[in-house]
């Protein structure tokens, strides 16, 4: 596990997002990224209906987007985000009920 300040630069749905990762000594990298642990609902594929899907991608946005957050990333890509506070945003999207906790 690694620990890396990041700006979120891209929300794709609602656990993957773009992030332009500070690796310290002026070196910046551009990785997207899973949300470990949680499942969301995906979007539907009708731009003309707004779903479950839709709703967590917005509430993500909200959270993380243009922001400059900390992430822990794992080996195998997946992330736990966290906003300035202390607060696990992949604990919220649980929270809020927009996504559900899976054991991968």
């Amino acid at each position: 596990m690694y620990e890396y300040k990041a700006l979120i630069t891209k929300v794709v749905d609602g656990n993957t997002v773009y992030a332009e990762i500070d690796l310290g000594f002026q070196r910046t990298h551009y990785a997207a990224l899973t949300l470990s642990k949680i499942k969301a609902a995906m979007p539907s594929p009708q731009p003309d209906i707004l779903d479950a899907g839709d709703l967590a991608r917005i509430y993500l946005e909200n959270l993380v987007l243009k922001k400059t957050i900390r992430i822990k990333v794992y080996k195998d890509g997946s992330a736990d985000l966290f906003q300035n506070n202390g607060d696990s945003v992949n604990g919220l999207m649980v929270l809020m009920g927009h996504a559900v906790v899976c054991g991968y």
